[in-house]
């Protein structure tokens, strides 16, 4: 298990307090820190987010979702 505090060791990397890999999978922010997209081999994601920081969409491999 995970703990963002203490990750240590090889493919992990943490970058100005977020996670930005684990293993094969790579993770982006916005400037509010709203993880913004996940990247995976297999797969992938991308979320939007408004002014309040609330979840607007998200796009993934079998569509997108809007959220209001």
């Amino acid at each position: 298990m995970l703990a963002v505090g203490n990750s240590k060791g090889e493919g992990i990397t943490v970058e100005q307090d977020r996670l930005t890999q684990y293993h094969d999978h790579c993770y982006q922010y916005d400037a509010s820190g709203n993880q913004t997209v996940v990247i995976h081999p297999q797969h992938s994601q991308r979320r939007e987010f408004n002014g309040f920081n609330q979840l607007l969409s998200l796009s993934h491999k079998d569509g997108l979702s809007r959220y209001e």
